[in-house]
Order: C-alpha cells, then sequence, then structure tokens
C-alpha cells in the first residue's frame, strides 16, 4: 500500500484517450496523436476539415490528404487484383513493413459514400485514393479499432509537421505553431519505430512509386526478390526534398 513517501501510480487510458479523439473529429476537431512512424494530424473528412490541416501545415493545396480506414477497411475500399493484393499482404503482414497503398477505389463503399464532391478532391486523384497499411501503431490501431465498432465516418490524416519538414518523434519536437492549432493533443511520448522520413507511397494501378520513405529499402528488396519488380533507387533528401519520385505530378490531376 503506498505511504506518503511514494508517488501513486497511472497509466493512460487508452480507451478513454481514444474516444476523446473520436468525440473531437465527430464535432469537427483537428486532433495531434501518436503513430508509429511519428505523431500524426488527424481531422474530419470533409472540405473544411481537409483544408484546415493543409492550412495548419503550410501544405500545398494540390497535395492529397490519406484517408484513415484501417486495414479492413482498406481491403474493403480499394480495387485491386490478387496478385496486387498478394504483393501488399507480403509487404505489410509476412515483413511487417509500412506502406501507403495509393489504388482504385470503390464508389459505392460507405465510407466513401460520405465524402462530398469537395472532400472527394481533397484525397483523391485519377480515380484513385490512398490509404496507410500497416501504418498506425497502437494508439491508431486502437482508433480503427472503436471506428470499426460503430459507424465508420471519414477522417483525413497527415504528419504532423510544417509541410517539408518531416515527422516528429515526441510532440515536443512538433512546430509550435502546429501544435497550438489542434483542438486535442494527446502525448504518449517517444514513438518506438519513429523515422525522419515520411511513408514510402505506391501507386498500385499505374504500378509506379510515387514516394521514397519509411522502410523503403526493405520494400524495395520484398519487391524485387518476390515479384521482380525493380524500383527506382532513393537519390536522397538533397535532391528531392519530400521523398517524391514527381512533387508536382498532382499539380493538373483531376
Amino acid at each position: 500500500m503506498p505511504d506518503e513517501h511514494h508517488t501513486t501510480i497511472s497509466c493512460p487510458d487508452l480507451a478513454a484517450d481514444v474516444q476523446a479523439m473520436w468525440e473531437v473529429l465527430s464535432h469537427g476537431g483537428v486532433v495531434i496523436c501518436p503513430a508509429a512512424g511519428g505523431y500524426t494530424i488527424a481531422g474530419p473528412g470533409t472540405k473544411e476539415g481537409g483544408a484546415r490541416i493543409n492550412e495548419i501545415k503550410g501544405r500545398p493545396a494540390h497535395k492529397r490528404l490519406g484517408l484513415m480506414m484501417g486495414n479492413r477497411g482498406e481491403r474493403e475500399v480499394h480495387i485491386l487484383d490478387d496478385t496486387k493484393r498478394a504483393m501488399i499482404t507480403c509487404i505489410t503482414e509476412t515483413y511487417n513493413l509500412p506502406i501507403h497503398v495509393i489504388a482504385r477505389f470503390r464508389a459505392d463503399h460507405p465510407l466513401i459514400q460520405q465524402l462530398d464532391a469537395d472532400a472527394l478532391k481533397l484525397c483523391t486523384a485519377n480515380g484513385t485514393i490512398t490509404s496507410g497499411v500497416n501504418m498506425g501503431g497502437f494508439f491508431l490501431n486502437a482508433v480503427n479499432a472503436r471506428a470499426e465498432e460503430g459507424t465508420l465516418f471519414p477522417v483525413f490524416a497527415s504528419s504532423c509537421n510544417a509541410s517539408g519538414a518531416g515527422p516528429k518523434a515526441r510532440v515536443e519536437d512538433i512546430e509550435p505553431e502546429v501544435l497550438a492549432a489542434a483542438d486535442l493533443v494527446i502525448d504518449y511520448g517517444p514513438q518506438d519505430g519513429y523515422s525522419s522520413t515520411t511513408s514510402t507511397q505506391f501507386n498500385f494501378d499505374t504500378m509506379q512509386l510515387v514516394r521514397w520513405g519509411r522502410a523503403f529499402d526493405s520494400i524495395a528488396w520484398v519487391m524485387k526478390r518476390h515479384f521482380g519488380i525493380d524500383l527506382p533507387p532513393d537519390p536522397g533528401r538533397e535532391v528531392s526534398p519530400g521523398g517524391h519520385v514527381d512533387e508536382f505530378a498532382l499539380v493538373d490531376a483531376d
């Protein structure tokens, strides 16, 4: 039994923090929360929610936002043949690597149906949509599990940093102006698995690399070893500061 010389031991209430995030998002707010590769900023999947994330980050409007679907939602929403699905499974399950999947999507899926035309423009390009697979970490996995228990609603997400500044491992590393703009900040300390680079993105519709990022060398090895696909080597951030193969590829995209 603790006495006056001992500090009371307590752990964070994960379920309560997930619920708090869900409440803020459902009322139109923006949340900063932990993720596997560093802190994430999330907002409701609306024109206003997406615009607010882009404004907070100073993010160019031509860049698309990721739609939080969870692994199950990604499988339901993306249209992929068996070979492409096998590639994603091999990367994310067999090798336990994170990747952002870009692919064509089912417009009739209940999650997509909740996005109006303006919101769709923020997260789709040329008939494709992007979603992280095996990206979340313990907290966002709990958020996705909570979402699947009830009625899903769309949530936009991006790495929590000023645009181009790279992911942040700790809340105190986040730019003050970004931190101050959030309605809720959930601080779980330094994030294990943090990477100074953003996620690797691959377009499974065109079968082209979109962005060099986290775990790229491992992903490239898997793609070559098991599927015979050669990905272009990462030239480094001196050549491509944002890691994009073509920084402005989506400027005129539909």
